[in-house]
């Protein structure tokens, strides 16, 4: 999970760290993406629509909070194919020294 400061929100930190993570997560040859938000935080369910997640399940009142009973919506996106056999996982400390501080490097160069 990554959360942004609300008046941080809008300056396109949120994507970054994202796309940084994603970066890393294909490296390890992570496939599969989720994400799991109330129904009423439909902020988050759109930035990550933007990011490529689509909603697959919806579970009714599952949450109580604030007086109220709440949905909980379940989104996916792929990272890349899914080949048979999948590539075996690479943990992040297994991954080469430096790789992923290079990766987030990268990310933030491309977005100044």
């Amino acid at each position: 999970s990554i959360y942004v400061e609300q008046q941080k929100r809008g300056q396109g930190i949120g994507l970054l760290l994202y796309r940084a993570l994603f970066a890393v997560l294909k490296e390890m040859h992570i496939q599969n993406l989720y994400a799991v938000i109330t129904e009423e935080n439909q902020e988050s369910v759109r930035f990550h629509e933007k990011l490529g997640f689509e909603i697959f399940a919806v579970y009714s009142k599952v949450g109580y909070k604030h007086g109220k009973w709440l949905d909980v919506i379940w989104m996916r996106a792929f990272l890349g194919e899914h080949s048979l056999p999948p590539e075996p996982v690479i943990w992040a400390p297994e991954l080469p020294e430096g790789k992923v501080r290079e990766m987030i490097r990268q990310r933030i160069e491309e977005h100044s």
